[in-house]
């Protein structure tokens, strides 16, 4: 069943968490420098009100 509110304390309001890999490489003055995005996706989604975790599959879909 897709979630319409929290299932604990029936917020809407949720907190998406992301991650992203990015490949980078050291130029001659050793500094790093990120140049490409290598993976990215959801880490976790969290009600902002009670903290109760939930994933990307509970919702219908997710826009930005």
């Amino acid at each position: 069943m897709l979630l319409r509110e929290c299932f604990e304390c029936k917020s809407n309001t949720f907190d998406i968490n992301e991650f992203i890999v990015c490949r980078a490489v050291i130029d001659k003055n050793n500094k790093l420098n990120s140049y490409n995005i290598k993976n990215n996706g959801i880490e976790m989604i969290i009600c902002s009100k009670c903290k109760t975790e939930y994933s990307v599959s509970d919702f219908k879909g997710i826009t930005y």
